[in-house]
């Protein structure tokens, strides 16, 4: 893929998130860049990836990002009769949720703790 159009759309992303809290589609890169094919736009994000230039989070339609950009981390523990709902937020938009009973409660909240290492780690690439 061309290195100019690589460099474009790695601007792209980087503006748009720290705009609106969350990453484009796929679809809105496409029209933004003026890219002719939706397939076009996947295999540059693809390329970018490999490259560990952009981070895609596995079966998020926007869960693209950029390593070593900061974002907002919030987590979110509500407690109703012996469930408890965990989400964890990034930016303006739910990254994960957990819905569990209080006593799974140990392992729900390392799975938590690993995801936001996960996220936390992100920067730091």
């Amino acid at each position: 893929m061309g290195k100019m159009l690589e460099k474009q759309m790695l601007g792209y992303i980087k503006r748009y998130i720290r705009k609106n809290n969350i990453s484009p589609s796929i679809r809105e890169i496409q029209a933004a860049l003026g890219i002719p094919s939706l397939s076009t736009t996947q295999k540059i994000v693809e390329s970018l990836v490999t490259k560990n230039l952009l981070y895609k989070q596995k079966g998020a339609a926007r869960g693209l990002s950029i390593p070593g950009d900061t974002y907002d981390c919030t987590i979110n523990l509500n407690v109703v009769g012996d469930r408890l709902y965990i989400e964890v937020w990034k930016g303006s938009h739910i990254w994960e949720a957990w819905d569990t009973c209080l006593e799974e409660l140990e392992e729900v909240i390392s799975k938590v703790i690993e995801q936001v290492t996960r996220l936390l780690l992100q920067k730091t690439i």
